[in-house]
């Protein structure tokens, strides 16, 4: 499957992918085939450790690819790239997406043998970064499933009004691409009813995007 799945604060986004890959080691794919893009280096030891709490076999989790996205495009290029690492992490990120673009025959065959893909914080992967995320996807092989998991509430760049539109809309604009949009709705965190349904229509209001003055 492909899928989006918009997900607030305390909707339980985290158990979701985690029981996901889990599940699908669970179904027969192998965990060395599964790649999870986290945001940030501190969530991937907490990753694995959920992932194995889900697991028949926990010790399988320690084999699931996860990385944050400058691990992986650093992995790219080292791999199948220049040997001289580059001047920053927005510079490796532009030489990955320039080695996809490329189609680099080395990289598209290791590609070819990813079963699943997960992206966390997907709402804030723009400029190269969606790029690159949107690059990797658009050659990923078709029996290969991706699940990217954003709250367009909470986009840290939304913001700066940034021109273009987002991933997950590019993504779904794409038939070829078979990408459906699904929601985490029901709020786990929040007791109060009252505050509940605020939240909800503040949700609202901020994926739609603030009026600019």
């Amino acid at each position: 499957a492909r899928l989006i799945v918009e997900a607030g604060p305390g909707s339980g986004k985290t158990r979701v992918a985690c029981s996901r890959v889990a599940r699908l080691i669970d179904d027969g794919a192998a965990a060395t085939r599964i790649f999870m893009i986290s945001f940030t280096q501190a969530a991937v030891a907490e990753l694995r450790d959920r992932i194995g709490g889900f697991l028949a076999d926990p010790a399988l989790a320690g084999d699931v690819q996860i990385s944050t996205l400058d691990s992986i495009a650093g992995g790219f290029r080292s791999g199948f790239g220049q040997e001289e690492p580059p001047v920053g992490f927005e510079a490796g990120i532009s030489e990955a997406l320039a080695l996809l673009k490329a189609a680099d025959r080395g990289l598209l065959g290791f590609l070819s043998t990813l079963e699943h893909v997960l992206i966390d914080e997907a709402q804030d992967l723009n400029g190269d970064r969606g790029a690159l995320v949107q690059a990797l996807i658009g050659v990923l092989p078709a029996r290969c499933g991706v699940t990217l998991f954003e709250d367009s509430a909470q986009a840290i760049y939304g913001w700066q009004g940034s021109a273009g539109a987002s991933l997950s809309s590019t993504l779904l604009s794409s038939p070829d691409l078979a990408f459906k949009q699904l929601s985490l709705e029901h709020d786990h965190r929040t007791r109060s009813p009252e505050l509940r349904t605020l939240k909800a229509e503040l949700r609202v209001l901020l994926s739609s995007g603030l009026p600019q003055e």
